[in-house]
């Protein structure tokens, strides 16, 4: 079932994996068959290194298992809550890369400094609060979900170009309009993590980049997307 979507999805986990995005297991990868409404993603507790196509787990929005013999990775409702609310996204990554890991444990956006966040990411890339008790005593990875899609809807962001974020002391989600594109995105957001806090420790009072040079950069990387 879905044997060329499983293909790309594990394209996407080795590519995760080479990039040295997800700690040890700390990290998920997963495509969507907006069609048919199912995801595959990769299952939980066993090492990317070990992993074939075979593991990998299919289900629906609602989590149920519907192929593969293993449990799906504990992330999958976050998957699915994106897949279900921001329209041209059909592939989503979750990791704990150690610059972004370490903005989104001081609870801080990254702010646009240069090339590599502009051209990606048009804006800051935010970090979302931290979830309350109430959401805490809930299913985890469907408040995490719920609290990605509601914050960008209150604050007006724009998924599509904005195609990542930080939750607080949980790490960076990022998606994109396949698997290979959500990991790149991933792998952008921990460079402009990286980049962002050695600038910060070089010259702490500097500027982000003007309006003008992240229009140009956004611009010449999507056109006028």
């Amino acid at each position: 079932m879905l044997d060329e979507l499983k293909q790309t999805v594990m394209e996407a986990i080795l590519l995760l994996n080479r990039y040295s995005l997800a700690y040890m297991l700390r990290g998920s990868v997963s495509g969507f068959d907006r069609r048919g409404g199912l995801v595959v993603i990769n299952p939980d507790g066993l090492s990317f290194e070990e992993m074939t196509t075979d593991d990998l787990v299919v289900i629906d929005l609602d989590g149920s298992r519907v192929d593969g013999k293993r449990k799906p990775s504990p992330d999958a409702a976050t998957h699915a809550a994106l897949y279900r609310v921001f329209a041209n996204v059909r592939g989503v990554v979750h990791a704990r890369s150690d610059y972004a890991y370490s903005w989104a444990l001081a609870g801080r956006d990254i702010p646009c400094y240069g090339a590599t966040h502009g051209e990606y990411f048009y804006g800051d890339i935010p970090c979302l609060r931290g979830l309350t008790r109430a959401e805490l005593a809930g299913d985890l990875a469907r408040s995490v979900g719920r609290l990605i899609t509601t914050e960008y809807a209150r604050l007006g962001l724009n998924p599509d170009t904005l195609p990542g974020c930080l939750c607080q002391s949980l790490g960076s989600y990022a998606w994109g309009k396949d698997p290979q594109e959500a990991v790149r995105n991933a792998a952008a957001l921990e460079s402009s993590a990286r980049s962002a806090y050695r600038c910060e420790m070089i010259e702490p009072e500097v500027l982000p980049a003007t309006l003008e040079l992240r229009n140009k950069l956004y611009k010449q990387m999507h056109g006028n997307r």
